[in-house]
């Protein structure tokens, strides 16, 4: 049995918990060892995931089981109370520990439900045509317009282009050679790039106001696999996710199943 089979009930729990958890961030960043078919099948898992805890976002509680749960912390000031009372104290160890956790799960939900920004899924339309014009600029590996290793000083250098938003130069998590950046175009809206290199393999990560182009502020991050676009040892993956209070739409091209992604955050 395939570590990645798609009837691993173990799997289908961690691919059902929301995109922040911990436990499955590790899911997704193991899934690079995936074949390209089980990639896909759980790309469309999690997909689906999101699509529902976007939903529940959404829904409103009815105006008296509001009103019942606003009305909880009493019920637990009322059990201690009851603690002095020589007839109750017998119960009231098995009420607290119950009457507390509801509690917790109500305020929980509350905040979660009413105060919680909308993060939107993107759909796969926009999905995949910026996957593939991401890749497309990728592979003509045009000479970078700035070139530097440092990046406060490539930070500089393209913001004096005129794009209609701050050029932030994102610093990785790992190892990873800058080589430059430069103006470029996605899905018919000005962006800017900066390359990256490390054994010999190449990373090109896109930033533009996918606003401009219909795209949420806020999304839930998703990887495309392209493999239309696939060829030799280059399977490609394309991580796209929103950046700090959707001020920007980051995409970042790799170039096999065996790089890692060392710029999104799994925040949303």
């Amino acid at each position: 049995m395939s570590e990645f089979d798609p009837k691993s009930p173990e799997l289908h729990e961690l691919a059902s918990l929301p995109s922040g958890d911990p436990r499955r961030r590790g899911f997704e960043e193991n899934l690079s060892a995936a074949t390209p078919e089980e990639l896909r099948f759980w790309q469309s898992v999690l997909r689906e995931t999101d699509r529902i805890h976007s939903g529940l976002q959404n829904i409103e509680l009815p105006p008296e089981l509001q009103k019942r749960l606003m009305e909880l912390p009493e019920s637990v000031n009322g059990a201690a109370r009851w603690k002095n009372s020589q007839k109750m104290r017998w119960s009231f160890p098995r009420l607290a520990v119950p009457v507390a956790a509801l509690l917790l799960l109500a305020v929980g939900g509350y905040f979660y439900l009413f105060s919680a920004p909308r993060i939107a899924t993107l759909t796969d339309s926009f999905a995949e045509s910026i996957a593939d014009q991401a890749v497309q600029f990728h592979e003509q590996n045009t000479p970078v317009q700035v070139a530097g290793t440092n990046i406060q000083t490539v930070q500089t250098e393209l913001n004096q282009n005129k794009v209609p938003f701050p050029v932030v130069v994102l610093q990785p998590t790992g190892k990873l050679d800058l080589v430059g950046g430069g103006v470029c175009n996605i899905s018919g809206t000005p962006a800017v790039y900066t390359r990256w290199k490390t054994g010999g393999q190449s990373d090109t990560l896109y930033q533009f106001d996918g606003r401009k182009i219909g795209v949420p502020a806020l999304f839930y991050r998703r990887m495309e696999v392209p493999t239309s676009l696939w060829h030799g040892s280059h399977h490609y993956r394309v991580v796209i996710w929103p950046g700090d209070s959707g001020a920007c739409t980051w995409a970042l091209v790799l170039e096999t199943e065996s790089a890692k992604d060392m710029f999104s955050r799994a925040v949303y």
